[in-house]
């Protein structure tokens, strides 16, 4: 009987282990989602003020969209040429996977 309570509590254990695993799994990919999420936010929004700043002043350099544009924990632009569309005002052409302007 003893053997028979101790092969239950290891199968249970081993549910909670796996449940414990594929909920870290999942947290860790929705925190990853967010954060190119906020980046692609960041972005977009200066690339409007750029373009609302640019009616004004074309010669503007609009120098927030390097820090706006750029993932602050690698020092990389969140695409090829997030900065450059950014500075244009080309706010349509910043979106989860783009290609640039």
């Amino acid at each position: 009987m003893k053997g028979q309570v101790s092969v239950e509590v290891l199968i249970i254990l081993a549910f909670v282990l796996v449940i414990s695993v594929v909920s870290i799994t999942l947290l860790k990919n929705s925190t990853e989602s967010n954060k190119e999420l906020v980046l692609i936010t960041n972005c977009q929004t200066a690339a409007k003020q750029c373009d609302f700043i640019h009616r004004a002043n074309k010669t503007y350099d609009c120098d927030f969209c390097e820090t706006q544009c750029v993932d602050s924990a690698s020092g990389e632009e969140i695409f090829n040429g997030a900065v450059n569309c950014c500075k244009q005002g080309n706010d349509l052409a910043v979106f989860i996977g783009s290609s640039g302007c």
